[in-house]
């Protein structure tokens, strides 16, 4: 097997993982959102949240949140709590 051949054998099951992701963003109107973390002496972090918008208030509700710099597990918090029927 070629290099370019078994790059993309081990690419795709991230990009279908991937797939998933976005797809659920798309379905649920979710938007991911990153936030600073600040970690001490100036320097800071990143984490991300997934919010959830309504019509009643509080009109965005966070549904998944991450305090690393992983949107993707962000999207998984989200999911995992809209499967036990509540936010995160």
């Amino acid at each position: 097997m070629d290099v370019v051949a078994s790059f993309l054998l081990a690419a795709q099951p991230s990009e279908a993982r991937d797939s998933v992701l976005l797809d659920a963003l798309a379905r649920e109107s979710w938007d991911l959102r990153c936030f600073d973390m600040p970690t001490g002496q100036g320097d800071g972090d990143i984490g991300w949240r997934v919010i959830e918008h309504h019509e009643a208030r509080p009109h965005e509700r966070v549904v998944g949140e991450v305090f690393k710099d992983d949107p993707r597990a962000a999207i998984d918090a989200a999911l995992a709590a809209q499967r036990k029927g509540g936010a995160a």
